[in-house]
């Protein structure tokens, strides 16, 4: 076909019995040299004959209804509405932007599969070998995320290696067989992780915070909760510790903390939010555990020196 006539709009109208029409419109940049649309007539593997359409551009942009795939280089199978991309591509959604390569999308229902794919959502980005998309789920496996990745942070102060991850976008993350990292460290192993993917405050946050020669470490796990219908909140677990920044100690101290740990401490605290008939209540619990001041040296009856607690 003519080159000339990429810079329209193509528009297919899918229907069956069952279904309403879809509307697929397909955009290629007029100015663009390499665009071009073919028809071809392929043999299928049963020996059957089908028309595929093939689209080439930089890029070529396809529209189905909300959703949005980008590539340059895209085959339509109209006989079994089907799309496929070759190469890389990208897939756009109102609830997420998934960049992967060799994608087959249904066009009936938008599913798809693709291998070597990177989701980015609103609360946080994967990684994985291969993903599925079904309404309102994605299945990533050998999969990878991080809340940290979007911090500028090298490397993430923690992230989590799955087995298999099922995204329902907007709601939760469910991740199975997860292997705990702390700044790229294998550090522990969970058989099954739920991560909530409400706004920003209501995501779980690990910070990690090296001591100095003022200041103590502090490790702090804040992870939101539901509790029925009508109340929910945060609750944070809290560990301190007074380290000799000058001493080495177990390769946990060195790597996290800063130094030989000298005294630790556990604190915390809990922010419940509730609501009655009459109205909206809170809760605020905090618990901050006595720190020893070492620079203040006091003396007992006996007369020896002893710290002070602040």
């Amino acid at each position: 076909m003519a080159r000339a006539l990429l810079c329209l709009t193509y528009v297919w109208l899918l229907s069956s019995a069952a279904a309403q029409a879809t509307e697929i419109r397909v955009e290629t940049d007029p100015n663009d040299p390499t665009s071009r649309l073919e028809l071809r007539n392929v043999t299928l593997p049963d020996g059957s004959e089908s028309e595929l359409y093939v689209v080439q551009g930089s890029p070529v942009r396809v529209t189905i209804d909300q959703d949005v795939i980008v590539a340059n280089y895209i085959e339509f199978d109209l006989d079994n509405n089907l799309l496929r991309i070759v190469g890389q591509g990208r897939f756009i959604s109102p609830e997420e932007s998934v960049e992967g390569a060799d994608f087959t999308v249904d066009l009936r229902d938008n599913a798809f599969t693709t291998n070597d794919v990177v989701i980015t959502t609103t609360a946080l980005d994967l990684s994985g070998l291969e993903a599925t998309r079904f309404p309102g789920q994605i299945n990533i496996r050998r999969g990878y995320f991080s809340p940290c990745s979007r911090c500028g942070q090298e490397p993430n102060d923690y992230g989590f290696r799955a087995s298999r991850l099922q995204l329902y976008p907007g709601d939760r993350l469910v991740a199975y067989n997860v292997l705990v990292e702390i700044r790229n460290l294998p550090s522990f192993f969970l058989p099954l992780m739920v991560i909530p993917l409400g706004p920003a405050e209501r995501q779980p946050r690990l910070g990690i915070f090296a001591a100095t020669e003022d200041d103590r470490a502090e490790v702090a796990l804040t992870w939101p909760y539901v509790a029925g219908a009508n109340a929910f909140g945060t609750t944070t677990l809290r560990y301190y510790a007074d380290v000799d920044v000058t001493q080495n100690g177990n390769v946990f101290e060195n790597a996290f903390l800063g130094g030989s740990v000298i005294e630790s401490y556990v604190g915390g605290e809990v922010s419940h939010t509730f609501f009655t008939d009459t109205g909206e209540g809170t809760l605020d619990l905090s618990y901050t555990p006595g720190f020893i001041d070492r620079n203040a040296n006091l003396v007992d009856d006996a007369g020896n020196e002893v710290l002070e607690k602040e």
